[in-house]
């Protein structure tokens, strides 16, 4: 039996790749660095900050990538190019009446209590894990047991809804069902959608 859905934000519950591209351009080019690309930062967008980080900036000095960190730690966040996607907030709110409501998410919890200001149900959800809360991110299982934990259901009872191949490999890892929220698709999800009505008749079809 279902009982809880768990969420990643980046390319579930936020549409981020511009605003993650943005960021990663604007806090590399005030830091010294070259400005990356489009391209480059937007394939990125997914990753940790410090992961995304790393790959831009091609530092190889454990010291300054820190230092690097730290700053974008605390660096603005271009809010005004993320998209709450179209059905999110009734989809929420008709899943918090039947389900336990979770996020596992590789963001700081500073930066997850921001995304309030364009419209992100946070209150909605009765665990919110960020990176801060565990020691191994996606696609290691930590996350995701450490959220199931949180809400007090067995992983056998969650469902993990993500957007990336690390995300199905973590809730797999877990012992979780996997929906895909993508266009893409991908060998191994239980299920995939591209939309929260489509999520909505997902679960259902899962919870039977």
């Amino acid at each position: 039996m279902i009982k809880a859905i768990i969420f990643d934000i980046d390319g579930v519950l936020l549409d981020s790749q511009k605003a993650n591209g943005a960021f990663f351009q604007n806090v590399l080019g005030d830091s010294g660095y070259k400005r990356p690309e489009k391209r480059q930062a937007y394939k990125v967008f997914n990753r940790t900050l410090m992961d995304g980080l790393r790959i831009l900036s091609k530092e190889k000095s454990k010291s300054k990538l820190k230092k690097l960190w730290l700053k974008a730690r605390s660096f603005p966040y271009p809010l005004n190019l993320a998209r709450i996607p179209k059905g999110e907030i009734s989809a929420i709110e008709k899943l918090s009446g039947s389900y336990k409501l979770g996020i596992a998410t590789s963001r700081v919890r500073t930066g997850v209590v921001k995304l309030r200001a364009i419209g992100l149900p946070y209150d909605k959800f009765g665990v919110v894990v960020t990176f801060e809360d565990y020691k191994h991110p996606k696609p290691h299982p930590e996350p995701l047991l450490l959220t199931a934990k949180k809400l007090g259901v067995k992983p056998c009872n969650c469902i993990y809804v993500g957007d990336q191949h690390t995300d199905m490999q973590a809730a797999h890892a877990a012992g979780m069902r996997f929906i895909l929220y993508s266009k893409k698709r991908l060998k191994g999800a239980d299920m995939a959608v591209s939309t929260f009505p489509g999520l909505l008749a997902s679960i259902k079809a899962l919870s039977n």
